[in-house]
């Protein structure tokens, strides 16, 4: 690994979909990642591979399906999925390739998050003190040469929606998916998760904004997703667009700004793309494929079809699909 090989960022958060004003939303408050969007390059179709936390957070960090992974449901709790023994996370191979690895805030991944190769775990749940733990750890970071991979887990819009540095919008001015009743009750629910979302948006806007201010702000790649779509009807836990649906947003140093592309892109091609980038070999049988011909400029066979699974959340529910 060469010592000036890019730190790598990738912020997740819980629950949010596609439902973000770059991504045709109206009335949402998130304009530091539309502001991130609008200079970075923006998959219009990007889709995980499960409409549940950990099952498709599994996939999205070793580059394989669930149903390889071992997690095929949740991870904590009595849920007890877990990733199989010789499963590697993403942390696992940067940190034994030379890599600074260090998780902030929520995993949901694995059963306990020592497993996933981090070297320094920062706890938090809550967006706002996250991003402060984040602050503190970068404005005292004591570079020893080695290049900086930092996990950055929001638990925000997850419900039950916290949003205690940002205050509700009155129900009528939410905007409702179509594919949802518009209800009294259903615009109360939505104010509390808009609310939630504009929370993550000042906490993704602060981690930004230190990381552009820092002296690694030249050579870091920076990611935003989320696991899957958001918690209503129709979404979340089910195969439909909506419940496979996450934003995927890129910033890399050289790579397009302000660009979307259409290409389908499944969240089990990240990991496969990153190895790529960084040359590093793959040490998994994965089932990803690299896109970094879209970041680089190089040659590109796009996805004719991309996959979806579901097999346990609370109960077993096994469905699958074939996305073309």
């Amino acid at each position: 690994m060469q010592k000036d090989n890019p730190n790598i960022v990738v912020i997740i958060c819980h629950d949010l979909g596609q439902h973000l004003g770059c991504y045709g939303v109206p009335g949402v408050r998130s304009a530091n990642i539309d502001k991130f969007a609008a200079g970075s390059l923006r998959f219009e179709n990007s889709f995980c591979t499960a409409p549940q936390c950990s099952p498709s957070r599994a996939a999205l960090w070793t580059g394989r399906y669930p149903h390889a992974t071992g997690v095929i449901g949740l991870t904590h709790g009595l849920h007890a999925n877990d990733l199989n023994p010789g499963e590697k996370h993403l942390a696992q191979i940067l940190r034994a390739t030379g890599y600074e690895t260090h998780l902030f805030g929520v995993q949901h991944e694995a059963r306990n998050p020592e497993r996933c190769g981090h070297e320094l775990i920062h706890r938090g749940r809550v967006c706002a003190r996250i991003a402060d733990d984040f602050a503190s750890f970068l404005s005292g970071r004591k570079c020893d040469g080695r290049p900086l991979f930092a996990q950055v887990g929001f638990f925000e819009p997850h419900r039950p929606f916290p949003h205690d540095d940002t205050a509700a919008r009155p129900p009528d001015k939410i905007a409702i998916p179509p594919y949802l009743p518009d209800l009294p009750a259903v615009r109360r629910d939505f104010t509390e998760f808009e609310a939630s979302i504009a929370s993550v948006d000042l906490a993704f806007g602060q981690v930004t904004d230190l990381i552009r201010a820092s002296p690694i702000a030249d050579n870091t790649i920076i990611i935003f997703t989320a696991d899957h779509g958001i918690p209503f009807p129709h979404a979340k836990m089910t195969l439909y667009d909506p419940g496979l649906e996450v934003p995927l947003i890129i910033s890399m140093p050289g790579g397009p700004k302000g660009l979307v592309r259409p290409e389908m892109i499944s969240n089990v091609d990240v990991t496969p793309t990153l190895l790529d980038i960084l040359s590093i070999p793959n040490p998994n049988v994965m089932h990803g494929r690299s896109f970094k011909g879209l970041l680089t400029g190089q040659a590109y066979i796009p996805n004719k079809t991309i996959f979806g699974e579901k097999t346990y959340h609370m109960y077993y529910d096994p469905m699958r699909c074939v996305r073309t």
